[in-house]
């Protein structure tokens, strides 16, 4: 069973061209990442600010959190 990660982030200031592939790379240092998805509003189609990592196992995860919040 995989697990994800909910992030935040303030990117309505970033260009999301890319971004989800961004977001593998960055996370992918702490684990094995199935998939990266940013949320955008079903109206607009603009980022809503947030979006779920999901990675292979637990222990990624655990450590994605561990090493982003030092």
């Amino acid at each position: 069973m995989a697990d994800v990660v909910m992030l935040y982030s303030d990117v309505s200031l970033v260009d999301l061209h890319g971004l989800p592939m961004m977001i593998t790379k960055a996370f992918s240092a702490f684990g094995d990442v199935v998939e990266s998805k940013i949320i955008n509003d079903r109206e607009t189609g603009r980022s809503r600010g947030f979006g779920f990592v999901t990675f292979a196992d637990e222990q990624s995860m655990r450590d994605t959190i561990e090493g982003m919040n030092e």
